[in-house]
């Protein structure tokens, strides 16, 4: 179930089910404006659901360690 704002206005907020195709990405078929949902990294029991805007060629910058430090490292999609 999706629930909560950071998805609108794709998933409404009130628990929405999800159907998921765990094939297409075994195959590197995820592409701009699709839904990914991946396990996360601090509560592996949990998971995460969020919109892919990325395209090839792009950059994506994240905070190594949010939680201790503001270090960012930056890959290449």
């Amino acid at each position: 179930m999706v629930h909560g704002p950071s998805m609108l206005p794709t998933f409404d907020l009130t628990n929405e089910i999800v159907l998921l195709d765990r094939i297409s990405t075994q195959h590197g078929n995820a592409g701009p404006n699709d839904v990914v949902i991946l396990q996360s990294p601090e509560i592996p029991k949990t998971f995460l659901t969020k919109g892919n805007i990325g395209v090839e060629d792009d950059g994506v910058t994240y905070l190594v360690d949010p939680r201790n430090s503001d270090v960012a490292e930056t890959l290449a999609i």
